[in-house]
């Protein structure tokens, strides 16, 4: 197992899988001018299925599963470190996202302005995502080691 490879396999996707989702959830949030679930759910599958063919790569190039469990949990962890943090500096710094902040009440304000919130949210999303990201780039990597293509 190449430990640069499943590095920098699990950078790559996990950078382009966090800016494509951030990229589907902002765009959602403009056109509907509020956090709808269902753009979260379009972001995260697609965070999932680049994820996925992150670990399909690292098995194809391995053919170990492991690999792809590494490199899923690691752009599982980056996706969403990236994701999380551009969204909310979309939210801080743009006028709609001022207007949804605006439009909370006294305590949920206060919630989200919370640097102890704010961190514990980060802390737990990457948490998750790291162990989904290690599961779905094991996935990956089993369809490509275990099911040979003919």
């Amino acid at each position: 197992m190449d430990r640069r490879a499943i590095a920098r396999t699990g950078l790559l996707f996990g950078a382009v899988s966090g800016v494509f989702a951030l990229a589907v959830q902002l765009i959602g949030f403009y056109i509907i001018r509020d956090q709808s679930p269902w753009t979260s759910i379009a972001g995260a599958m697609l965070e999932l299925l680049i994820i996925g063919e992150a670990g399909r790569v690292q098995g194809r190039a391995s053919g170990r599963v492991a690999a792809g469990v590494w490199t899923g949990a690691i752009a599982g962890g980056v996706s969403e470190l990236i994701n999380h943090t551009l969204q909310d500096v979309a939210f801080t710094y743009t006028p709609a996202g001022q207007a949804a902040f605006h439009a909370l009440n006294a305590v949920e304000r206060a919630q989200v302005s919370d640097p102890q919130y704010i961190a514990l949210s980060l802390l737990v999303s990457v948490v998750f995502l790291i162990a989904f990201g290690g599961l779905y780039g094991g996935l990956g990597a089993w369809s490509e080691v275990r099911v040979k293509q003919p």
